[in-house]
């Protein structure tokens, strides 16, 4: 899974518009990254239980939930 694929699941989730590749960079931008965790189940037997959409739609109503609590709060 890339960076754009993962922006366009947290895009999609939110309804937002899809993710733009314009190709410029900025200073501290980072330009490429991997993410895996192949060696955590290889090495310790692991595995997600949720695909990464479901996942991310739980932290996103979590912080939903947090925020609407600590608003009410104040």
């Amino acid at each position: 899974m890339t960076i754009n694929d993962i922006a366009k699941v947290i895009a999609r989730l939110h309804k937002a518009p899809q993710p733009q590749i314009c190709g410029k960079f900025r200073v501290g931008d980072i330009r490429s990254a991997v993410a895996s965790v192949q060696s955590l189940a290889d090495d310790l037997n692991v595995r997600a239980k949720v695909p990464f959409a479901e996942a991310v739609n739980m932290v996103g109503e979590w912080l939903f939930r947090k925020t609407v609590l600590i608003a009410t709060e104040n």
